[in-house]
């Protein structure tokens, strides 16, 4: 096709590829590569340490988080049951405040009435 930008005839050999990519010997692993693994081996495993403490770390916080609002949710709910408890004192103090007033009230009425019944038997 002439529309190939590269012609069929180049000076590159076909196989010059192939020879640049690396072919693993069959020969046991050198020391070199094994302390190499071992090395990377031990940094995964160090990576795997840091990252299971920040998961503690962020587990801990979160649950301090979690605590810290259940004892402000705590401290709220006891504040207005207080608050509740001390309406509902002044409440039953006023009724009974009332009620005494209300007995007053009635007693100063009958003997009104009997000053009233003595003036207009005497009239």
């Amino acid at each position: 096709s002439s529309s190939d930008p590269t012609p069929i005839s180049s000076s590159v050999e076909p196989f010059s590829i192939l020879s640049q990519v690396p072919v693993p010997d069959q020969t046991p692993k050198s020391s070199d590569d094994k302390a190499e693994r071992k090395a990377k081996k031990q940094a995964l495993k160090q990576q795997i340490r840091e990252l299971q403490l920040q998961m503690k770390e962020i587990n801990a916080h979160q649950s301090a988080q979690k605590q810290e609002k259940e004892r402000k949710k705590k401290e709220r709910q006891e504040k207005l049951i207080l608050r509740e408890a001390k309406i509902l004192k002044n409440l039953s103090d006023l009724k009974l405040k009332t009620s005494k007033t209300n007995e007053m009230i009635q007693r100063q009425e009958e003997q009104l009435a009997k000053v009233r019944s003595f003036f207009s038997v005497e009239a």
